[in-house]
Formats: C-alpha cells, structure tokens, sequence
C-alpha cells in the first residue's frame, strides 16, 4: 500500500510574508485600538446567528483571547488583548502572548487562508440562498452598541486560525478597502419591520407546520439594504 504523501508545512517567515506582516515593524494601524465598552446581554446565546452583513475590513478590530472559542463570552471577552501585545515582543509582559502568536502561525497553512479568500470573493459577488456558509463559525465578530463598534476576537486555544489571519491579510494590504461578508454576534433582530414578538410567532407558527425550526436571519446588502431570510425545511411527503 503506498504511503501517504506528507504535504510539507509553510515556514513562519513564509505565512508573515504571505500576509505582509514585519514583525520588526508593527504598522500603525495595527498598534491603534479604540475603546469598545462591549456589554454582554443577560439572556445571550453564542450559538444563534441573528445578522449577516457586509463590513468594511478597516472597521473591524482584532483581539486575541487565551482561552477557546466554546468558553463563555464573558471570559473570552474580559481575557482579550489586543492584536498589537501578541505582535509585540520588546515588553517583558507580552513575551508570552508573543510566543502564542508564534504557535499560532506554525499551526497555519497558506492553502488554509486562500480556502477563506476563495469563500470570501464568492460572498462578494453573491449571498448564499440559505445565508449560511462553510466556516461561518470561526467568524467570531461582535458589535458593540455603546461605541459603534466591530471587533474580531481570537481564541488562542482554538486550532483553525485561518479566518483570523485572512482578515489580518486584507488589513496589512497596501489599501485597506473591501467588505468581509459574516455573521454578526450580541445583535438582536431589526424591529424596522416586525416586532419581536411577530418574530417569536413566525417561529412558532412554521415550526408546528413543518415540525422543523426555522432560522431567520436579518441580512445587510452592500449598501446597507435590509431584508428579512426566513431559512427552513419541511418534510417530506
């Protein structure tokens, strides 16, 4: 039985390059962090998607959190730093989470990235029917209200990094334009349109007919258009 041929591991200095990242010099876009006074909902489910949008990639932070992406929101986000302490490795206390990032980029492959950039440049041209897409989970993007905010945060602890490097890719690139197109956490739904309660009842009313719960997503176009996806299934006859 012939043996299985090993697909040779991209060095570190390969994947900085890929991503335009001199880790000798920290562009200052990066060393750059706003206030986020993110505020976690009492009643909060990390599981449910509510919003889809398009988001300028200029307009998202990144922090990087130890801990994993299936740990509560509240210690993920009250561990997060940064993206700039995991870059740097002058400070005596960011010398381990600079090591972390080290790890972070071994565990990468270049085929991973272009797996996200290939998803990616297909959500530009077109939003998927059922709104959902492969690796939507490891878009762990979160708005937070009080400041108008977007922010990425990375779990250290995980394995699949690539989503995470891809957006830091499109932010090092030498114009810093074009939209991600991802689900959004800590939202509730739009009451432009119907009420919460209205929510609630066309939810009910499909589940009893079709015995299936049904998933309703608010989706933003590029320019900012709204519209209600109601996604389900029914059985067959």
């Amino acid at each position: 039985m012939p043996r299985k041929k090993q697909i040779p591991e991209d060095s570190i200095q390969e994947i900085l390059t890929y991503i335009g990242l001199d880790l000798g010099k920290i562009p200052m876009a990066l060393q750059k962090t706003e206030p986020l006074d993110f505020r976690i909902p009492k009643f909060y489910d990390e599981k449910q998607y509510k919003q889809y949008r398009y988001i300028p990639v200029k307009d998202i932070q990144i922090l990087l959190t130890p801990t994993n992406r299936m740990d509560e929101l509240e210690e993920k986000y009250k561990k997060a730093r940064p993206l700039v302490d995991y870059l740097d490795n002058k400070k005596e206390e960011n010398i381990l989470r600079h090591t972390t990032f080290l790890n972070m980029l071994k565990q990468i492959q270049i085929t991973d990235i272009e797996k996200v950039e290939k998803e990616q440049n297909k959500l530009n041209k077109e939003i998927p029917f059922k709104v959902k897409f492969e690796g939507n989970y490891l878009w762990q993007i979160y708005y937070s209200e009080n400041t108008d905010q977007y922010f990425m945060l990375v779990p250290t602890e995980d394995t699949d990094y690539s989503a995470f490097f891809y957006l830091l890719k499109k932010k090092l690139a030498k114009r810093v334009t074009g939209q991600i197109f991802v689900p959004v956490r800590n939202v509730k739904y739009s009451t432009n349109y119907l009420k919460k309660s209205e929510y609630e009842d066309i939810e009910n009313y499909l589940w009893l007919f079709t015995k299936n719960w049904p998933f309703i997503y608010d989706v933003y176009d590029k320019d900012g258009n709204f519209s209600i996806y109601i996604v389900g299934e029914t059985r067959s006859i």
